[in-house]
């Protein structure tokens, strides 16, 4: 149930990104915040995230332990037509399918 609220919902943005910037699964609220259809392929997430950007974050969720905030704050996102958008969130560390991880954006 809370899985099928959380994809529905636009003006939250969830998602859950590979430490190599696969997009594994996101809701509405991130692909408009990247002004993406919803369900777009995304091939890597790097060019969207701009400050702090993708590989700073991925470096601190894989130093972190599953759980752990890696970074709370403003995030600026880059949307589809380059279009800065910000807004506080969290990043979280997450173990997936034993030693493989995920950073977990949600704001």
């Amino acid at each position: 149930m809370q899985q099928a609220l959380l994809q529905s919902l636009q003006s939250v943005a969830f998602a859950e990104i590979s430490l190599a910037g696969d997009l594994i699964s996101a809701n509405r609220g991130f692909y408009v915040l990247l002004q993406l259809a919803p369900d777009s392929v995304v091939d890597h997430v790097g060019p969207y995230i701009n400050n702090p950007s993708f590989t700073e974050l991925a470096a601190g969720a894989q130093r972190a332990m599953p759980g752990q905030v890696v970074y709370q704050g403003l995030i600026t996102f880059l949307g589809e037509l380059g279009e800065p958008r910000s807004l506080l969130a969290r990043v979280y560390a997450r173990c997936w399918r034993g030693s493989v991880g995920r950073a977990i954006i949600w704001p």
